[in-house]
């Protein structure tokens, strides 16, 4: 085995311990605060109010609407007997990614209409 070939394999657990990339310097920007969704599902108008008034805003996945977005989407829910019975899909469609609606409707237990709305 030529002595080049010998030099390389023993510097390559020398190489494989050095980063590959400088580390990220903490720019003090939390990129995942906790999301505040709820053990049962948000089943009343009444569930509703204390959710938002007992959840700080940047905990809140309602919040990745805009102000008048979240005002209409709020005001469309319809609940029922066992839960919600409706919404308008609109804003959601327009203002989140499919992720993100999937996990603003779980606060409804409604997630699963997030698969039929397109991709922003």
């Amino acid at each position: 085995m030529p002595c080049a070939t010998v030099a390389r394999l023993l510097w390559l657990p020398c190489l494989l311990a050095l980063p590959l990339a400088a580390p990220a310097q903490d720019t003090g920007v939390t990129r995942n605060a906790a999301l505040a969704i709820p053990a049962t599902p948000i089943t009343s108008r009444t569930a509703l109010d204390a959710y938002v008034r007992d959840t700080p805003p940047e905990n809140s996945p309602l919040n990745w609407l805009t102000p008048g977005a979240r005002r209409r989407f709020l005001d469309t829910l319809v609940y029922r007997e066992h839960g919600l019975g409706g919404m308008r899909l609109a804003d959601l469609r327009y203002e989140l990614t499919r992720g993100q609606a999937y996990t603003l409707l779980r606060l409804f237990g409604a997630q699963d209409y997030a698969i039929d709305l397109d991709a922003r």
